[in-house]
């Protein structure tokens, strides 16, 4: 079934329901939608606690309007676009992109990582959207470096990890993930984003074996306020356990595609 955005109507109804003291699963059935979603409504669109339809719509309406002026800040600006363009086909992740022209190419127009996602996904970027470095991922598929399939035991997962940690409502949640080098590169970079400022702190290794990675994620994050780290499955970090001990953090990891 497709999304559709949350209409007025279904606003204001969901305002008197509130008033009336139903419950949002209660919401959720007379309305015909999910429980999450409903949930998810009151929760953004929620003023200082109470929810009022006329404001939930305009919190609403003022949200889409931001959405497309991050947008268009990439399409309309054209060295920015064709410096976006040109590392998202290199395979370069927007939160690498982003980080690198806060810290590289500052000559660049700076723009957030959410700008850069919003111009993918918009009819400005579709035909690069394939190029995301998530996409690449997937499309490589197959074991990593040898094995048959990839077994972390003992792995906690992103299902178990905090709601706090979602809705990035603090700092010190990161997730990793290995950028690896093109046909003619050599090495990969680890990439550690953390979740609220969505800062990327990013190491060069030619290096993959468990024991170095651990200990250069530690180093990387020795002076920060680790709260959790959230993985994939590599198999350089499959000794996830000392890992966790060294930072003294929850490490989650995401499911395997």
């Amino acid at each position: 079934m497709k999304y559709t955005h949350i209409t007025y109507s279904e606003r204001r109804r969901i305002e008197r329901l509130l008033s009336s003291k139903k419950s949002k699963n209660y919401i959720a059935k007379i309305l015909g939608r999910s429980s999450k979603t409903i949930r998810y409504e009151i929760k953004i669109n929620s003023v200082k606690g109470d929810y009022i339809a006329s404001k939930a719509e305009h919190k609403s309406i003022q949200k889409r309007k931001n959405s497309k002026v991050q947008c268009m800040k990439v399409a309309t600006d054209k060295e920015l676009k064709e410096y976006v363009i040109k590392n998202i086909k290199d395979d370069q992740s927007p939160e690498c992109i982003a980080g690198r022209i806060k810290k590289i190419d500052i000559h660049i127009q700076k723009v957030s990582t959410k700008a850069i996602y919003k111009f993918i996904y918009s009819p400005h970027g579709r035909q690069i959207e394939k190029h995301l470095y998530s996409k690449a991922v997937k499309k490589k598929g197959g074991p990593k470096r040898g094995s048959s399939k990839v077994k972390l035991d003992g792995r906690l997962m992103i299902d178990k990890r905090p709601k706090r940690v979602e809705n990035r409502l603090e700092f010190g949640h990161f997730e990793g993930d290995f950028i690896e080098s093109g046909r003619d590169g050599r090495g990969s970079l680890l990439v550690l984003i953390e979740r609220k400022t969505r800062q990327p702190f990013i190491r060069y290794t030619e290096n993959k074996t468990t024991k170095h990675i651990n200990n250069l994620i530690s180093e990387t994050l020795k002076d920060v306020p680790l709260q959790s780290l959230t993985l994939d499955n590599d198999l350089s970090f499959q000794k996830h356990k000392e890992l966790s001990q060294l930072l003294e953090s929850l490490i989650f990891f995401c499911h395997p595609l």
